[in-house]
């Protein structure tokens, strides 16, 4: 059920409906395990983690296979991190659809917060369900993860120079 299409690119909507999971398994065991053995991990979604581990994580679960499953610490957590990453920018729709870019940049420009706020839920009500649970789902996850930046240096802001890109790319247009 985690199998991509032949370009490489995944469609969370489809995947979604052949698992009957609303949260892919990818991201539901990733942040698994980043939570078990990487919230103090200093650097965590900076680092880079082994390139042919990043690989052999990502091709077990694209055969439907879970290679985090067990409770052992035995995949380096930066590879882990870098599977969580890769997988979201794969995604052919980015949890933020390039459509509506230009309207949540314009919404920094709101200088009312009760505005801007109520300016994002705007746009976030248009989106799917499924795609506002995988959101709500990573968002609690690094909310987490950044309640430990002393820790692991990753506070908001840094956690959104690594995300923010993944999630929400700059159209070509």
């Amino acid at each position: 059920a985690e199998c991509g299409t032949s370009r490489g690119r995944r469609n969370a909507r489809s995947r979604i409906q052949d698992s009957g999971q609303p949260i892919p398994l990818v991201v539901e065991s990733c942040i698994r395990f980043i939570n078990l053995y990487g919230l103090q991990q200093q650097g965590i979604f900076r680092v880079p983690g082994s390139q042919s581990e990043v690989n052999d994580i990502k091709n077990a679960f694209e055969r439907g296979e879970d290679p985090l499953v067990e409770n052992h610490n035995e995949h380096d957590i930066n590879s882990v991190a870098g599977v969580l990453k890769l997988y979201f920018r794969g995604l052919e729709n980015p949890l933020f659809p390039k459509e509506r870019f230009l309207d949540l940049i314009c919404s920094i420009k709101i200088e009312s917060v009760v505005e801007r706020v109520h300016h994002i839920q705007q746009i976030i009500v248009t989106l799917s369900r499924t795609v506002i649970i995988v959101m709500r789902y990573l968002f609690a996850f690094l909310n987490h993860l950044s309640q430990y930046s002393d820790e692991n240096m990753m506070d908001p802001y840094n956690l959104a120079i690594c995300f923010g890109p993944t999630l929400m790319p700059i159209p070509d247009s």
